[in-house]
């Protein structure tokens, strides 16, 4: 005889019962999908445990926006979802040159500003990628250096009254 088919989850998901099928999310990640045929002679079933392919949903660079002096400046990388598990980069750019990049899968990146000592300006870029996609976030850093001098020019000895004087 002709068994009768039921298609089952763990949780509900709405399966359309004529094609035995829903629309799968990151969500249903690791969900049991479970198969049975019952006749008058018996049943039989069998089960799969489902795996979403997903591109990470966010990613975000998470550190200083100025960098001076000679210590060191960490930068994390934040990622949320993604399967499978995404392999991290990081990229130093300024203007449009690339100056840096690490492909070792750290979710943290230190610098020190001496090594950058003859750009101004970076931009630090962590990029998630895994075989569904890519997705990157970055942040602009500024590279600051304290005043090395300054000079005070006017006059010492003056009258009373207004006097005028420039720092240089």
């Amino acid at each position: 005889p002709e068994p009768q088919v039921e298609i089952d989850t763990s949780v509900s998901v709405g399966i359309d019962p004529i094609s035995n099928s829903f629309n799968a999310g990151h969500e249903h990640q690791g969900l049991q999908v479970m198969c049975r045929a019952i006749n008058s002679l018996g049943e039989s079933q069998s089960q799969i445990q489902l795996q979403v392919l997903n591109v990470p949903e966010s990613v975000k660079v998470v550190g200083p926006s100025l960098i001076h002096g000679q210590q060191d400046y960490t930068f994390f990388c934040e990622v949320e979802g993604g399967y499978p598990e995404p392999e991290l980069s990081w990229i130093i750019e300024s203007r449009n040159n690339v100056l840096y990049k690490e492909s070792k899968g750290s979710k943290s990146l230190t610098i020190n500003p001496t090594e950058w000592e003859d750009n101004n300006i970076l931009f630090v870029t962590c990029e998630a990628k895994n075989t569904v996609g890519v997705r990157q976030s970055h942040t602009q850093v500024e590279i600051g250096s304290e005043p090395t001098s300054v000079t005070i020019k006017g006059p010492i000895f003056v009258y009373q009254g207004t006097h005028e004087y420039i720092c240089e």
